[in-house]
């Protein structure tokens, strides 16, 4: 079946996908942000629910007794969601989603280092797999953005 969109029919459907898959993160990182902050309990009820009830790997700790970290956890995620907000209005500024890469790659990789090195804890792997598949999907919108500046 043969393509028959202009190429300026293209790239509006190139940048509306890119559009709404940046509201989308940022809107996923706003959540999350409040998730962690005020629901810290939440998330790893939740990341504990398999390693628990398959007998897979580690749970994480019971109860998180250290909320010295959550202002900073919380403050990332909500730079994540000015970063993939701002790049749903400028899809073409490299700054911003080089930023979002570089984000996601470290902190995959972070949970990655942990999970080899500390313990076979499941939410480590939950936690690099999903980073590492936003990183992926993050480096597949800039090369499509990319290709349409290239074309222009």
């Amino acid at each position: 079946m043969k393509n028959n969109n202009t190429p300026a029919e293209r790239t509006d459907s190139i940048l509306s996908f890119f559009k709404l898959s940046m509201r989308l993160l940022a809107i996923a990182y706003f959540i999350g942000a409040l998730f962690f902050f005020f629901i810290t309990d939440g998330v790893n009820y939740i990341l504990n629910f398999l390693p628990i009830f398959l007998k897979i790997l580690q749970p994480l700790p019971e109860k998180n007794t250290d909320y010295f970290w959550l202002p900073l956890v919380a403050s990332l995620m909500l730079v994540l969601t000015y970063i993939a907000y701002q790049s749903s209005k400028d899809p073409h500024n490299k700054i911003l989603l080089n930023l979002h890469i570089l984000s996601k790659f470290i902190s995959s990789a972070g949970y990655l280092f942990l999970f080899l090195t500390d313990k076979f804890v499941f939410g480590y792997i939950v936690g690099c797999l999903l980073d590492l598949a936003i990183c992926v999907f993050v480096i597949y919108l800039k090369l499509k953005i990319k290709k349409i500046e290239s074309v222009s």
